[in-house]
């Protein structure tokens, strides 16, 4: 059995891979030696907005999962009615 992250099964997994010696049809190529076209798909268009608007709900679900799990573990440990430290010995000052 192989050992595995989390991230590798729940998570975005993102690749790259290079090859010497590839044919691409013309009419499959979209951009060729012009670096400002890529700029204005990108900022020229809702793409961004589309992009970040993923990214952020990709970190909110993440961070739900994290959550999650951390009061499950303080369930098990039985100590999720611990009183916060910090902010209660703030609270008493006052």
């Amino acid at each position: 059995m192989r050992a595995r992250t989390a991230g590798c099964r729940f998570d975005e997994v993102d690749g790259v891979i290079y090859f010497d010696d590839v044919e691409v049809p013309w009419e499959r190529v979209f951009v060729n030696q012009d670096i400002a076209l890529p700029a204005k798909q990108f900022h020229g268009t809702p793409a961004h907005v589309h992009h970040n608007y993923q990214c952020n709900i990709r970190l909110m679900v993440k961070m739900q999962f994290l959550a999650a799990l951390a009061h499950r573990i303080t369930g098990v440990n039985i100590t999720t009615n611990f009183p916060p430290g910090p902010r209660d010995a703030r609270s008493a000052r006052r």
